[in-house]
């Protein structure tokens, strides 16, 4: 599987499952109107490197290799795993159970 650069940018990412959660919360609790929330998990270092290691050892052939980003390359993906954010999730996911109605 392809890495694009050398994989060290910062790819925020959300399970599954905690992604219910906050959507969950939001209908339930709602929560003071904001713009945008962020809700990612608690990865220390969700790096491309990471993910794409992560996706090849589970369905892939466990390899990778690393591909340089090119502004005419046609891939779709080439911009999305170039990104590099370290955002920090909204008040509104935090941990402990929801509150009563």
């Amino acid at each position: 599987m392809p890495i694009v650069g050398n994989g060290d940018n910062l790819v925020p990412t959300i399970h599954l499952i905690d992604l219910a959660r906050i959507v969950r919360r939001i209908v339930v609790e709602k929560p003071q109107k904001k713009e945008y929330i962020f809700a990612i998990d608690r990865t220390k270092r969700p790096t491309q490197k990471r993910i794409v290691q992560a996706i090849s050892d589970g369905i892939g052939t466990k390899k990778i290799s690393h591909i340089q980003p090119n502004k005419d390359h046609t891939a779709y993906w080439n911009d999305f795993l170039t990104i590099n954010l370290k955002i920090k999730t909204s008040d509104v996911f935090k941990d402990g159970e929801l509150t009563p109605e």
